[in-house]
């Protein structure tokens, strides 16, 4: 028995920077062993829908199965998002 639980605070300081803190919890044998990760990250929005980020889990855990992209890893990440949505597609009717 796993399981797998994540939680982030977003603070946007300014119209381009935001400021995340994020935690997670893993679960092994029901609850009987629990791992924890927590970190902070700095974003920048460089333009409209594009965001680039760095930050740093300060504890943290590996998990293959449930968390494949290292959102929960030790140490420092570094992110790169674009937002998609349905106005972007209004070429297509």
């Amino acid at each position: 028995d796993i399981w797998m639980a994540d939680s982030r605070l977003i603070w946007d300081f300014t119209r381009r920077f935001d400021l995340d803190l994020h935690g997670g919890v893993l679960g092994t044998n029901g609850s009987d062993e629990l791992r924890y990760s927590y970190g902070i990250g700095l974003n920048y929005l460089l333009r409209k829908n594009l965001r680039i980020g760095v930050g740093y889990n300060f504890s943290g855990f590996e998990e293959d199965d449930l968390d494949r992209e290292g959102y929960n890893s030790e140490g420092v990440y570094f992110g790169l998002q674009y937002k998609f949505d349905e106005d972007m597609f209004g070429w297509l009717e």
